[in-house]
This record gives structure tokens, C-alpha cells and sequence, in this order.
């Protein structure tokens, strides 16, 4: 299951890039930090990376957002007991 960090920067112009924050707000799987002027970070969950990158993809397009950086990307599944585990519990 990815789960990525991402950084937006908005666009200067205030209308927009508050439409924009709107819609991804309304959207399933991301979670909104705190803003800093221009900058938007967010933390995006998937299924897959497949979806990953359809959700990044899409905030690229959102006419309120100049740009997204990704500063941290995992793909890591979930930790799964081990056999030596199942035996101990």
C-alpha cells in the first residue's frame, strides 16, 4: 500500500488555488497538512502504485497547482507474521 508525501505549490492566484484545495480535501485517501503561503502538503494513501500515480497525476492538473514534489514515497506492505510467530502466539 504506497503512501507518499507530497508538497504542492499553489498558484499566486488566491481563487484558484483555494478551488483546488477544495476538491482535493473532498477527494478519498489524502490528507491535508498545514499550509505555508504557497505550499500545500499532503499525504497521499493507495492501494497501489498504479493509483499513486493516477493521484498525482491528477493534483498536476488541478488549474490551482503550479507543481507537486514528492518528498517521500513508500511501498512497503504491511508487516506479516512469520511462521516462527504464528507458533509463539
Amino acid at each position: 500500500m504506497p503512501v507518499n508525501g507530497l508538497l504542492l505549490t499553489l498558484t499566486e492566484d488566491e481563487n484558484l488555488a483555494g478551488e483546488s484545495l477544495l476538491e482535493i480535501a473532498q477527494r478519498g485517501g489524502i490528507e491535508l497538512g498545514e499550509r505555508t503561503g504557497r505550499w500545500q502538503p499532503l499525504v497521499v494513501e493507495t492501494e497501489g502504485t498504479r493509483e499513486s500515480h493516477e493521484v498525482h497525476e491528477w493534483l498536476a492538473e488541478l488549474s490551482g497547482v503550479e507543481m507537486v514534489d514528492v518528498v517521500f514515497s513508500s511501498v512497503s506492505s504491511p508487516p506479516q507474521d512469520t511462521p516462527s510467530e504464528k507458533v509463539l502466539k
